[in-house]
């Protein structure tokens, strides 16, 4: 047996976590690759389905999975349950014993998350990508983990996380060995999760008009005058709760109370203490604003969580008890009637009183309480857990107490701070400093306690708090690779770790999190200053051309176009984030701002984050002057211009609507000249506008528009075509270049699906054509009014072959929402908002 953290050559190749025992052998090892087949035996079919279809990043294909007694051909991984490799010990139901020999990998573990954990080595043993397959050499791994609590905090209650984010951070904790993920969903700047009782908490409290910029304590205080928000739906969370428990991660959800209330106590206001409303939060830190004691409130406060019982399995409700300032409870005379009706001391007895009363409701229900330190204040019930988070004191009392402690110092696992002393060289942070080999160092269980007190310490988690953490990306940054560092801290034996022998593996492990695109902190041992987190792999930025004049300011009806009132913008979203882009500006008119933000701001935002650009029609571009009847924005164009004031390169053309005009075309072609696009997809409208001067511009599109082509292609060089009946066959190479070099959201506003199916048909020709399905993604989304939204050559609805004859959408808006409830009812058209 041997340690290889303490061996003189590391072990190749290198594992993060350490695992608890790896013995090498001189014996024959094997070959693995896209052929190699997994074996799956009694009850372990999902665990190899799984590492099937993450061994598909690895080889190019997922293998096959074929149950145990088929014939294989060559070596194979072979997974099977063995109660034996349990012992009984904490931590055991995830251990896992993992043999690599001439016949294959064999992998034996005593429950599915043992086989799961396993599979997760195994991908680190194998190069990030080895499409001709891998040599493995012979060894054995007995592993389990030391600690049974290991994961990490998402807070999207301050900068919203969109799903498929929140997804993407459970895949790499996944990697990771990690097994907790704590959502705090509440807190003054943004209540975060749909409760059906209380329809306001996520119709206002989910939603603050701008946010602070710069630092929060800095004087006087600047702010963006950005909305910002966004909240998962019920069927959000299951989503995410799902997508979790198929890779062994519990989802903890947090609910703060009675403190870090604002939000809801701008939905309601009765939850106050005052009476007065109030708006969401627009500043980072504490604030004065508390739940009050009434016996209302406090069933308010069950009902909330009788619906996140629903819908998180997790033994443990997070009910946060942090930092809940009492000044209105010390200024409200009702409250202080209240303290002497109740019998309880003083404000901190009533809080006391608050959390045993969730408490016993929980405890009723089959769940924990987990909380801050701060809940030791008033005394606890034995079942209740402590996050000690202000240092390892709270978290020593609580063990001695008896209760368990997930330690979660801030000096050890706060991972909002600074990661360099250089703060210069990195996005703003909250403060602290927390450099890697601090989180390496980190010992979960404090010298002070005894044996049996230390069994109480139940692991630890690394907290990502939100406030200056505003992208996926920039969560990824400073998540990572500290993340990997706590991780081995948490699962690897105490006496093996050795941090020169983790800076050695690490280097190796940080191109499996380049394969996996993770935009991680870099800092070289030399001490030099460390990168900004690094451009996205694909353009970052989608502009939309939005809340143009009457269209959203005069008849709202235009965005209203599905039974559930989703409208166009809707689908470009989801679509763009799918291929690539992180960020929506919308281009409004500045007293449309709310307006656009209510109907459709908000709904873009749970795809990726949402932002406001400002029209100025008069000048789009400097030197363009609009003639002065104008009276909207130049479309796309115009859209650009805006973005361009504000932005270093926009990468994303969104070209729509019947604005077109020889002038228009030619701004566009100087904004693509100077936004790097090597391609142009110039759209034209078919059949019906809902412009009253629709016929006039389709004529001058019909008649100009290889004119207009030809005239970017002069100006610019940039190749620019248009699918479509009129482009003759030319386009093909057009879209395969703009395909291979600048994704592009391709908008059909034609409002009738009779219209324009055939140019659908074109346009999904080429993509069947063009596109190398194995990629899984398409790099040109298409999306369409009306329910005819596709994504690549996944038809999403095919609405388009529907009768719809004789149908127009301004006369028969009620019937084009029937047809669309039906097809909606009849699964035909699966839209990812509902």
């Amino acid at each position: 047996m041997m340690n290889p953290a303490k061996d003189s050559a590391p072990m190749e190749p290198a594992l993060i976590p350490l695992p608890a025992s790896c013995t090498r052998s001189a014996a024959p090892g094997c070959r693995l690759g896209p052929d190699t087949c997994l074996v799956a035996g009694w009850g372990t079919r999902p665990e190899a389905e799984t590492l099937a279809s993450q061994l598909a990043r690895t080889f190019g294909r997922a293998p096959a999975v074929l149950d145990e007694g088929a014939v294989v051909p060559g070596p194979a991984i072979t997974l099977r349950r063995d109660a034996a490799v349990a012992t009984g010990a904490a931590g055991d139901d995830e251990a896992y014993r993992l043999v690599v020999g001439a016949a294959g990998v064999a992998i034996t573990a005593a429950t599915a998350a043992g086989l799961f954990r396993a599979g997760q080595t195994l991908l680190q043993l194998l190069p990030p990508t080895a499409p001709a397959g891998a040599e493995l050499t012979a060894l054995t791994i007995e592993d389990r983990p030391r600690f049974g609590w290991r994961g990490a905090m998402l807070d999207p209650a301050r900068h919203f996380l969109p799903v498929d984010d929140v997804l993407r951070f459970i895949d790499t904790l996944a990697r990771h060995r990690l097994n907790r993920l704590h959502l705090h969903l509440t807190d003054d700047q943004g209540w975060r999760l749909e409760i059906k009782r209380y329809p306001e908490l996520t119709r206002v409290g989910a939603w603050r008009t701008q946010t602070v910029e710069r630092h929060s304590l800095l004087k006087p205080r600047q702010y963006n005058g950005q909305p910002h928000g966004g909240f998962y739906t019920q069927d959000d969370i299951r989503r995410i709760v799902a997508y979790a428990s198929a890779r062994h991660i519990t989802v903890v959800p947090e609910i703060e109370l009675p403190g870090h209330a604002q939000a809801a106590i701008a939905a309601y206001p009765w939850l106050g203490n005052d009476g007065k409303t109030c708006e969401v939060f627009t500043c980072w830190g504490v604030n004065p604003h508390i739940y009050n004691a009434e016996e209302r409130t406090l069933r308010f406060l069950q009902d909330v969580l009788e619906e996140v019982i629903e819908l998180f399995p997790s033994p443990w409700i997070h009910i946060g008890g942090d930092e809940a300032v009492k000044d209105e409870w010390k200024a409200s005379p009702r409250i202080q009637e209240r303290i002497r009706e109740l019998g309880v001391k003083d404000e901190h007895g009533l809080q006391s009183y608050i959390i045993k009363r969730m408490d016993a409701f929980l405890t009723a229900r089959g769940r924990r309480i987990l909380g801050w330190d701060e809940i030791l204040e008033g005394g606890l019930s034995p079942n209740a857990v402590v996050v000690s988070w202000r240092g390892f004191e709270g978290g020593i009392e609580a063990a001695k107490q008896g209760h368990e402690v997930v330690m979660a110092s801030k000096t050890h696992t706060y991972f909002d701070y600074y990661q360099h002393p250089d703060r210069a060289s990195q996005p703003l942070a909250i403060g602290g400093l927390l450099p890697l080999e601090t989180v390496y160092a980190f010992e979960p269980v404090p010298p002070e306690l005894s044996e049996e007190q230390g069994r109480f310490i139940a692991g630890s988690q690394g907290q990502l708090w939100g406030e200056y953490i505003a992208t996926p990306e920039h969560l990824e940054y400073m998540a990572f690779p500290r993340l990997c560092a706590l991780a081995e801290v948490l699962w690897s034996p105490k006496a093996a770790r050795d941090w020169a022998g983790f800076q050695r593996r690490l280097e190796s492990h940080l191109p499996r999190l380049d394969a996996l695109g993770v935009k991680y902190f870099t800092a070289p041992a030399t001490g030099a200053i460390p990168a900004r987190p690094r451009a996205a792999d694909r353009p970052a930025l989608i502009v939309l051309a939005a809340g143009m004049g009457s269209r959203f300011g005069g008849d709202k009806q235009v965005a209203n176009v599905g039974p559930n009132n989703e409208t166009i913008l809707d689908f470009t979203a989801f679509d763009a984030r799918r291929a690539g882009f992180v960020e929506t500006i919308l281009v409004v008119r500045r007293e449309n701002q709310a307006l656009v933000h209510d109907l459709v701001g908000k709904r873009i935002a749970r795809a990726m984050p949402v932002r406001y650009a400002f029209q100025d029609i008069a000048e789009p571009l400097p030197g363009l002057k609009a003639p002065a009847s104008r009276s909207k924005p130049w479309g796309t164009a115009h859209a650009l211009a805006c973005a361009l004031r504000g932005l270093e390169r926009p990468c994303g053309v969104v070209n729509a609507d019947d604005w077109y005009s020889p002038a228009g075309i030619l701004a566009l072609a100087q904004l693509l000249g100077r936004c790097d696009a090597t391609g142009a997809l110039i759209t034209y409208p078919l059949g019906r506008t809902l412009s009253p001067n629709g016929p006039v511009n389709r004529a001058v599109c019909t008649t100009n528009h290889w004119s207009c082509l030809t005239a970017i292609e002069e100006t610019t060089g940039i190749v620019a075509g248009s699918p479509g009946p009129v482009a003759k066959g030319k386009d093909g190479a057009v879209l395969k270049q703009l395909a291979d070099t600048t994704p592009v959201s391709l908008n059909l506003w034609g409002f009738q699906p009779n219209f324009y199916a055939p140019f659908i048909a074109d346009v999904e020709a080429w993509i069947r054509a063009h596109i190398n399905q194995a990629d899984g993604e398409c790099m040109l989304p298409l999306v369409a009014m009306d329910g005819c939204a596709r994504h690549g050559w996944e038809i999403r609805c095919d609405l388009a072959q529907a009768d719809w004859t004789g149908l127009t959408y301004q006369a028969d808006k009620p019937a084009v929402q029937a047809r669309l409830k039906t097809a909606t009812d009849a699964g035909e058209y699966p839209n990812p908002l509902w």
